[in-house]
């Protein structure tokens, strides 16, 4: 159980870096 939260816990974090890293490249195209 504690393993497949971790997992869950990993996941977010991946999916809310991914999200960052789009809203950081259409505000840098925004900005030029």
């Amino acid at each position: 159980m504690s393993m497949n939260i971790f997992r869950l816990a990993g996941d977010m974090c991946h999916v809310f870096s991914i999200i960052v890293l789009l809203l950081r490249l259409r505000v840098a195209k925004n900005a030029q």
